[in-house]
């Protein structure tokens, strides 16, 4: 999947050896795509929350992200503690997937999350930094096979 900003979210079941990658945009995070995500996981190949293991990977940080009342009121069910969201504030991508995540039950020891913000280090792409210039990162993951007694099997 290609991020420039967006956060990248990583999910592989240990025990049916199933895989999905997330694109979680602010309004892909908004709409709790990554729990929407684990649920077809759960419908699909009949995962279990207590199989997953995840990774967050480098994003616009809660540095960074700064909004207008518009868009952070759309977040107001995944933080309801905060008071600020009527008004220009930010807001943790990064926080609200990994919230999603622990609410659908996944282990907070099983969820990784990079503290790099994309728009600060400029190692990264970043699209709100470099606009229409900004290139893409890349994120993947799969199941490796390995051979097994003259089949492949997934490792």
């Amino acid at each position: 999947m290609k991020t420039a900003d967006c956060v990248p979210v990583l999910l592989v079941d240990s025990r049916l050896h199933a895989v999905a990658a997330v694109h979680a945009g602010w309004r892909g995070t908004a709409a709790q795509i990554t729990r929407k995500t684990l649920e077809s996981m759960a419908g699909e190949f009949g995962s279990r929350p207590e199989d997953i293991h995840a990774a967050i990977g480098p994003r616009i940080g809660a540095c960074c992200f700064e909004v207008g009342p518009e868009v952070a009121m759309e977040f107001r069910d995944q933080f309801p503690e905060r008071r600020d969201l009527e008004a220009r504030t930010r807001i943790d991508l990064a926080e609200a997937n990994r919230r999603q995540l622990a609410r659908a039950g996944v282990a907070s020891a099983r969820i990784e999350t990079s503290v790099l913000c994309t728009v600060c280090d400029a190692a990264f792409h970043s699209y709100r930094r470099d606009r229409e210039a900004a290139g893409r990162m890349y994120s993947w993951i799969g199941i490796a096979a390995k051979k097994h007694e003259g089949r492949e099997q997934p490792a």
